[in-house]
């Protein structure tokens, strides 16, 4: 493959057109290129410039953009066919069937062959990496404190979620083990094997496995202090996501400016609004085409904003009439995903950020204007005030190309500080109360 109008020197900003050609070219031929040095061959962009590109529309460099389509490859292969693991793996461009092993279990976190009888299974287990901390999909999923589409029970290390899937509805069951997470699927029906496989891919967006950046980012510990600073003792920590990327939208749409418990509460009116129960007493997440069939006195009767229930409802007829294909973002550029955000009437930067990086699994993206972000970075940096929005835009570059999962380090930052002051304040309380016991002793004395 070669560009039709190849180019001398491609700018990051101007190549996205190479970007999406190139793309293309490895997902409808990943077996054919070899190496980066031979899509390099395709262009006139060199190395550097590659890099640039791939960097700035993909958030991966290119070797790992490659290995990524090679390994989705593998998986379609995996699932719809029943050729050996041997010969998709050579199909797929590797030479080595143990590189091959490892990159797959890596991505997917379990072996292929695992990976292929999910189709016809009703649990799966996914391998943990070293010292990962399940307390942040445990929070993440926390969010919804009614308890409507998500449960939590952090004693027991349990996490389940409701989940649709085309014509199937299903409850998803997560165990964290010692090194493993044990997922189970409850459905009353019998579900369809892409709805099972389904299930694995939202496991690992709600762990937060489905990017390679947390093992980038925690690889600049050693060489970069303000890293180390920012990740303290948790360099197990990932970035969990949502489901869906319409799920990131609604989170990102029902929290413009308000509490995150209010917001959670708007979310529920959402949730309810697909009225598909799934097993164990949850109910799945309303779809674009459940929301976009409401009215805006629907949502305002239920304390929406006549303005968030109008953006709401924009965004979800968008998606719902084709205009917007928000599930296949994460295979755009990032530059065209997020313009195609920015689009629709209420959108701006924060929630385009946010859908991106939380529900598109972009690497790069930070959600400059949210508070615990400003936060965050006015206590890593001992500022004397919250940063302004363009100050904070300035702070994160410094994290770039790593913006997403430096995000959640700030924001396990803050969260670490305000419960540090809650025990803090617990503690000087306890110290000032007399004990009982010292009270009686004085009353006898």
């Amino acid at each position: 493959m070669r560009l039709d109008n190849p180019v001398a020197s491609v700018p990051p900003n101007g190549g996205e057109q190479v970007f999406e050609v190139l793309s293309e070219a490895i997902r409808s031929g990943v077996g054919a290129i070899p190496d980066v040095a031979a899509l390099a061959r395709t262009t006139r962009a060199d190395a550097t410039e590659l890099q640039a590109i791939f960097q700035h529309h993909a958030h991966l460099t290119p070797e790992a953009f490659l290995e990524r389509e090679r390994v989705r490859w593998a998986g379609r292969a995996l699932r719809v066919t029943r050729d050996s693991e041997q010969d998709i793996a050579a199909a797929s461009g590797y030479v080595s069937y143990a590189a091959f092993l490892g990159h797959f279990e890596e991505v997917n976190r379990l072996a292929p062959g695992a990976y292929r009888s999910i189709g016809e299974a009703d649990h799966f287990v996914l391998s943990l990496p070293p010292g990962y901390i399940a307390r942040a999909a445990l929070d993440h999923a926390a969010m919804d404190p009614g308890a409507l589409g998500e449960r939590v029970k952090f004693d027991q290390a349990h996490i389940w979620k409701a989940i649709a899937f085309e014509a199937d509805v299903f409850t998803l069951d997560i165990t964290f083990l010692v090194g493993q997470a044990v997922c189970q699927i409850h459905s009353s029906t019998l579900l369809s094997p892409g709805a099972r496989y389904f299930a694995h891919q939202v496991a690992l967006k709600m762990l937060g496995l489905n990017s390679s950046a947390w093992r980038d980012f925690t690889a600049l510990r050693s060489s970069q202090e303000t890293v180390a600073a920012l990740m303290g003792d948790r360099a197990g920590l990932y970035l969990p996501q949502t489901a869906t990327a319409f799920e990131a939208l609604v989170w990102g749409v029902v929290g413009q400016q308000i509490s995150i418990n209010f917001a959670a509460e708007l979310r529920a009116v959402l949730v309810r609004a697909g009225g598909r129960t799934a097993p164990l007493g949850l109910i799945a997440h309303a779809t674009p085409d459940d929301v976009a069939k409401l009215d805006e006195a629907d949502l305002i009767e239920h304390r929406f904003s006549r303005a968030k229930a109008s953006y709401m409802l924009g965004a979800a007829r968008a998606i719902a009439a084709g205009d917007l294909q928000i599930e296949q973002l994460s295979s755009r550029s990032a530059e065209a995903a997020q313009r195609e955000l920015l689009h629709l009437r209420g959108i701006g930067p924060w929630t385009a950020r946010y859908t991106l990086m939380r529900g598109a699994g972009f690497a790069d993206f930070a959600p400059i204007g949210d508070s615990g972000l400003a936060a965050g970075l006015q206590q890593l940096f001992k500022l004397p005030s919250r940063p302004t929005p363009g100050e904070a835009e300035r702070l994160m570059l410094e994290f770039s190309p790593h913006r997403s999962i430096a995000t959640a380090h700030l924001w396990a930052l803050i969260h670490s500080a305000a419960a540090e002051k809650r025990n803090a304040k617990t503690e000087f309380i306890a110290a000032q109360r007399p004990s009982r016991r010292l009270s009686v002793a004085k009353r006898v004395g």
